[in-house]
């Protein structure tokens, strides 16, 4: 290489079969990227140069590689291009789609340009088939040592070649050719499927991670939701404790202020009691020595005479009693007979309804006895007219006559013809028949009748005998009904003469005890008005234990107040502490998805480090490209 600016690179490339060296190029390029001259020499004893230069055929082939490559640069452009929107919009589902759905149109593309390669490459090797010189170089049997970037390198080389050359003099030369390009354009479908699938790959891990890390930061906001409103939940629990603390603590004061003012209220009460039982002694005790020192002997004299008169009235109250329990005696005997009146007027009615039965049973009997004789001799009489008839038929059966003035035998000869009047002789047996048939039922019936007059023969004459026994305990039913009402009406004299003269003694035993009671109600109204200051202290003493008791309640109901606090203070405590657990729970969670995502961004970091590495890759090869179409 010299220092001029001009100056001419020179690179080789050898390719080998089975060992040996078979064919190098020499690609001749000027400092500005423009390839002068390539030459293939193939390496047989009868070695040559083939320059790529020089053919119209081959220049029109070439540009229509050009015009593929440059489709193949676009498409692999707007793939990058795709590539970058999706890693910069990867959070849209649908941009996502519309993406793979790009990606997917644009690898058909792809396709069809390769199809259309192949194509020019089939049309050319038609166009020399004929020759049958040795290949240049078999890819399939072995393919040259050389790297898949130097690969890219030498493809861009021949392709700027393709542009400006030709495949050469000779159809070996250009089979030659062909081979290699054949064997450098699968090189380059190979790369570009699998820097398809790297991106492919990429772009579907990065929407995956994408994907896992809007997931697990969705789950981390819900959690985080979940774990502030439980937070707040136990905020407001915490500030319902102290609250509750509070009342508690207020409701114990209560309490210890209210037993300090039970303790003091029955202190109190007990000091009031001893000093109001002292008041009662001192004011009994004041009564009793007036009532002494008033007493004098006639007053003391008054009152022996009313207690002997209260004795003898005593006495004359317990007579009465005596006189009166006597008269109540009698009275209760009394009733005891008119009880047994009673019964006896039941049994009097239940045997009058009896007889009424018994009466209408005979009367229902006579009428179904009045009603079977009317049917007996209605059936009688049906009988002896049957047994008329019977005898009468019998009679009349010897001879023809009765038989031809019948109905049904003239009915039956004038239905047959005079042909068939011998046949006379049989409907007469026929009719005989019936006549037999018609006999026999009416015996048979005859016969049931005779058995229904005996049965109600026999029910008549127990109809009689019913009736005799009803007869006779009617009559003694009579005479015992005069006997009972004799002695009931002896019976109610004596009860109204015993009750008038209960009546009278009630009547003056109650005007003496009146008259006893009166002398009593005065003696009570002195003494009642010697008690009244002891009834005005007792009352004030009850007055004084119902507010007590009203105060006891009071204190209980409190009490049952502060209980109640109490449990709704252990329930709060309890549910506080489930709720501390679970936003521990949450927590623990809630770190565990956070390195989770931790995880997830470094992954997804690392495939966008490496899908920038080769983004910029692709950049630097399309650059590459493009400065070499400048050039060309």
């Amino acid at each position: 290489m010299g220092e001029n600016p001009h100056q001419v690179t020179h690179e080789h490339h050898h390719f080998y079969h089975g060992g040996k060296k078979v064919a190098s190029t020499s690609v001749r390029v000027t400092d500005q990227g423009v390839i002068e001259d390539v030459k293939v020499m193939e390496h047989n004893p009868a070695s040559k140069v083939v320059s790529f230069i020089d053919s119209k055929y081959s220049n029109y082939n070439s540009e229509r590689l050009s015009k593929l490559k440059s489709k193949l640069n676009t498409l692999t452009s707007s793939l990058e291009s795709s590539t970058k929107s999706s890693g910069s919009s990867g959070s849209n589902s649908k941009d996502e789609d519309k993406l793979k759905k790009k990606i997917k149109q644009q690898k058909k593309e792809i396709e069809g340009l390769t199809r259309e390669l192949k194509d020019l490459q089939s049309t050319a090797s038609r166009s020399i088939a004929s020759h049958q010189s040795p290949l240049l170089l078999s890819p399939k049997e072995e393919e040259p040592l050389v790297s898949e970037d130097y690969t890219l390198y030498t493809i861009k080389r021949y392709l700027t070649v393709l542009k400006q050359g030709s495949y050469g003099n000779s159809a070996t030369d250009q089979k030659n050719f062909l081979e290699t390009l054949n064997y450098l354009e699968s090189k380059l479908d190979k790369i570009v499927s699998d820097k398809n699938s790297q991106i492919e790959k990429h772009i579907t891990d990065k929407i995956d991670a994408e994907r896992k890390s809007k997931i697990l930061e969705s789950e981390r906001d819900f959690a985080k939701r979940e774990l502030e409103q439980k937070e707040s939940e136990l905020e407001n629990v915490s500030k319902e404790k102290d609250r509750v603390s509070k009342t508690l603590f207020s409701a114990e004061e209560d309490i210890v202020r209210l037993q300090k003012a039970i303790e003091q209220m029955t202190k109190n009460q007990e000091e009031d009691t001893e000093i109001t039982q002292k008041m009662i002694e001192k004011i009994i005790e004041k009564e009793r020595s007036r009532i002494r020192k008033k007493m004098s002997g006639e007053y003391q004299k008054e009152i022996d005479d009313l207690k002997n008169h209260i004795t003898q009235l005593g006495a004359q109250i317990q007579r009465l009693k005596e006189t009166h329990d006597a008269r109540e005696k009698e009275i209760m005997e009394s009733k005891e007979e008119a009880a047994l009146f009673r019964i006896k007027s039941a049994d009097v009615e239940k045997l009058k309804q009896l007889l009424k039965e018994s009466i209408e049973r005979e009367r229902k009997l006579e009428e179904n006895l009045g009603n079977t004789i009317n049917m007996n001799q209605s059936l009688t009489k049906e009988l002896d007219l049957s047994k008329k008839v019977l005898h009468e038929i019998e009679l009349s059966i010897h001879d023809s006559t009765y038989l031809e003035k019948s109905s049904l035998f003239k009915q039956k000869i004038g239905t047959l013809s005079p042909s068939s009047q011998s046949l006379k002789f049989k409907a007469i047996v026929d009719m005989c028949d019936e006549l037999a048939k018609l006999n026999s039922n009416l015996r048979e019936k005859v016969k049931t009748t005779q058995a229904n007059n005996d049965l109600l023969s026999q029910e008549l004459l127990q109809l009689h005998k019913v009736k005799l026994e009803t007869s006779s305990s009617q009559k003694l039913y009579q005479k015992e009904k005069e006997i009972l009402a004799a002695e009931v009406e002896e019976i109610k004299e004596n009860f109204k003469e015993s009750v008038r003269k209960a009546q009278q003694e009630s009547e003056s035993l109650s005007k003496v005890i009146q008259e006893k009671q009166s002398v009593i109600e005065k003696y009570k109204e002195i003494i009642e008005s010697k008690g009244n200051n002891v009834e005005s202290l007792e009352q004030e003493n009850r007055d004084r234990n119902d507010k007590l008791k009203q105060f006891k309640k009071e204190v209980e109901e409190k009490q049952q107040e502060y209980e109640e606090l109490s449990k709704e203070h252990r329930d709060l405590g309890i549910k506080c502490t489930k709720l501390l657990r679970e936003i521990e729970e949450l927590k623990e969670e809630d770190e565990s998805k956070s390195s989770l995502i931790t995880q997830l961004k470094s992954q997804i970091e690392r495939l966008t480090s490496e899908n920038h590495n080769t983004i910029s890759r692709i950049e630097e090869l399309e650059l590459v490209l493009e400065n070499n179409g400048k050039k060309d």
